[in-house]
């Protein structure tokens, strides 16, 4: 994101990251976002050409799953959605 930029971009930038998302599984490719892929901007910056006049704010990781892997094998339960979730008629 350019540096100065408003609160609202971080939301249009979540929306924008989520679809990047969505339209990888519709391929057939994973994904995963990540802080690590963010923690070092100088190392992006010097291998990506991304200027000091931006902010680097969401790393986002695509490519296949490897089923085998570790990572691969968590598996965490969720909550209800009716738990968190109204919607009104």
């Amino acid at each position: 994101m350019p540096k100065g930029y408003s609160p609202w971009s971080l939301y249009d930038l979540g929306a924008f990251g989520e679809n990047i998302i969505l339209g990888a599984s519709d391929q057939g490719i994973a994904s995963m976002t990540a802080y690590q892929f963010v923690k070092y901007p100088q190392m992006l910056r010097q291998q990506l050409a991304i200027s000091d006049q931006e902010d680097i704010i969401i790393g986002i990781g695509l490519g296949y799953r490897d089923t085998t892997a570790m990572v691969n094998q968590i598996t965490a339960s969720r909550m209800d959605l009716n738990k968190i979730l109204t919607i009104y008629k």
